[in-house]
């Protein structure tokens, strides 16, 4: 297990709320305009639309977000940040889990699965790890690699 680290979380949920949600609203914007045979739309709208649902969807994307906080934290600490960031990935599925424990019908998550599955993906793969156990430490709590001037890193 490793370390809880709450500002990381904090800067992962904020992640989440400011730039994945109105992403993969957007997304849904689109293929609901696609769908609709309508390639004019109202801009005014269509913003409005976008933040009337990043508001009433914040609050279970956060319980989602932090659901998969909780499972990255729990991943062993030996793992590497290759690894990590694979189960952060194939992990991001589970903040589905928050919004069908708010109350939202399991239709629309399988009717926007397409969408959702991208932000999800996306967030996983650029949302900040904690750091692994398995680099090398020197005594002083650094990681004991060293890079001399003008050569490489040893």
């Amino acid at each position: 297990m490793r370390k809880v680290q709450p500002g990381l979380i904090l800067a992962n949920l904020a992640l989440l709320v400011l730039v994945f949600m109105p992403l993969t609203f957007g997304l849904i914007g689109i293929i609901e305009m696609v769908r609709a045979k309508s390639p004019t739309v109202d801009r005014e709208f269509a913003i409005g639309s976008l933040v009337l649902y990043s508001v009433i969807y914040a609050v279970p994307a956060l319980l989602g977000g932090l659901l998969h906080q909780a499972a990255v934290t729990l991943l062993p600490a030996r793992w590497s940040s290759q690894r990590m960031r694979l189960a952060a990935v194939l992990l991001s599925p589970i903040m589905l889990l928050g919004v069908a424990l708010a109350g939202q019908p399991v239709q629309v998550l399988v009717w926007f699965a397409g969408p959702l599955l991208v932000g999800l993906v996306l967030f996983g793969y650029v949302s900040r790890l904690p750091e692994g156990g398995n680099r090398p430490v020197n005594q002083n709590g650094g990681s004991g690699i060293t890079v001399p001037r003008g050569g490489t890193p040893t």
